[in-house]
């Protein structure tokens, strides 16, 4: 197959269709001899692998990873960043670990080309309790590394000892250092509790001088807190923010045992969680829920239910299969199911979408015009076009298509 071909193909085929096509190609011709051939290839590749995991085909994509590193060193090189990330929050989705330190290592071969994104990455794996491998990888980055700046080396620094924090409030202090004395209790990595403990109190901790009189959490103030925290933008690294908004839950919790809460406060303090929590999955893909898993690798705060724990649980389990297009006209009520009534923020969900569905319009009027609300750069946001009216309901999930 010669590259003209391959490019008349990418014009006239859909892009999932292209799958088998691309595989010949790859296998078949290396195109180093002409430099914009081989960036419509980066181009091809990174748009296929978006499609793939958009179809949840994660078998495929790895697959398209093992053609390309065996048959084209250089393109593989130059789309790892599209390939491997949800290969790795797949492998923690799957509690298969065996896969990840290979995968982290290609991307440490580069981190220069996407560091936050790599950061982000090892930030979910040590959510998930895989600190070894976070801290073997970043230690030889570390030691044999020659491009990165001092400043991404500082960052890269902070995975290997405790940084010191940032928080002048003496009670919160005193509460951090609790928090992350104690996380072990929680099944919670040290990294992932100074996360949780300095992004929470960030929100509390504005004043420069002097303590605040309580420490009640506004619901108007946190919801947007979390909402800068979401990189509403892309909505490619949401974890971050959802460590913080759930583990929040347990840093409550020990402000309730320190006696630091009235019990109207303390009160208030987890129904303006709640109440975010419900805002916070409106906003993101209704199909990504499964990247929030690594919550319930941890164990479950004191304040919430075994109903609830085990209801969101399942939830964050088994929405895998959802895709995109599953998605269309579907209410978010009916993705949580009969099993959604044991969560104590289910009450906030259809109040959350109404809203997001207006704030969507109102957005997309304003820059486009109503009618090209269909175009919307978000494929999950097309229910808002009415096309699920011709939607065709997609065939059972197999991963192994």
């Amino acid at each position: 197959m010669n590259t003209e071909k391959f490019i008349d193909a990418c014009r006239k085929q859909k892009l999932i269709d292209l799958y088998d096509v691309a595989l010949g190609y790859i296998m078949d011709e290396v195109p180093q001899d002409d430099l914009d051939k081989h960036n419509l290839m980066v181009m091809t590749i990174d748009l296929l692998a978006d499609t793939l995991y958009e179809e949840k085909k994660f078998s495929k994509a790895e697959s398209l990873a093992i053609t390309l590193k065996e048959c084209q060193p250089d393109l593989y090189n130059d789309t790892i960043f599209s390939l491997l990330p949800e290969l790795i929050y797949y492998n923690l989705f799957r509690n298969e670990p065996s896969k990840l330190g290979t995968y982290l290592e290609e991307l440490s071969n580069n981190p220069e080309e996407d560091f936050l994104l790599y950061v982000h990455i090892l930030d979910v794996m040590d959510a998930y309790g895989k600190y070894d491998i976070v801290k073997k990888n970043v230690a030889h980055l570390i030691s044999n590394n020659i491009i990165l700046d001092k400043k991404q080396i500082k960052i890269l620094k902070s995975y290997l000892s405790s940084i010191p924090s940032n928080i002048k409030d003496a009670r919160l202090l005193s509460i951090r250092k609790d928090f992350v004395e104690t996380c072990y209790k929680y099944n919670i990595s040290t990294i992932t509790a100074e996360n949780i403990a300095e992004g929470f109190f960030d929100f509390f901790d504005k004043e420069p001088h002097g303590e605040k009189k309580n420490l009640v959490i506004d619901e108007a103030e946190f919801r947007q807190y979390i909402y800068r925290l979401l990189d509403i933008e892309f909505l490619d690294t949401f974890e971050y923010a959802a460590s913080i908004l759930w583990g929040a839950v347990f840093i409550v919790d020990m402000m309730n045992s320190k006696g630091l809460l009235t019990q109207e406060e303390f009160t208030n303090n987890l129904e303006v969680i709640n109440q975010t929590k419900a805002f916070f999955l409106v906003n993101i893909p209704w199909d990504a829920y499964w990247r929030l898993r690594f919550i319930h690798t941890w164990n479950k705060p004191a304040s919430i239910s075994d109903e609830e724990f085990a209801s969101e649980s399942y939830l964050f389990n088994h929405t895998l299969p959802l895709r995109p297009k599953d998605i269309l006209g579907v209410s978010i009520l009916s993705i949580f199911g009969e099993k959604g009534r044991n969560i104590s923020y289910y009450k906030y969900l259809e109040e959350e979408q109404k809203l997001f569905e207006e704030n969507v319009k109102t957005e997309i009027e304003d820059e486009y015009g109503l009618n090209k609300i269909k175009d919307s750069m978000f494929p999950y946001l097309n229910y808002l076009s009415g096309e699920s009216e011709n939607e065709v309901r997609p065939e059972p999930f197999d991963d192994n298509q």
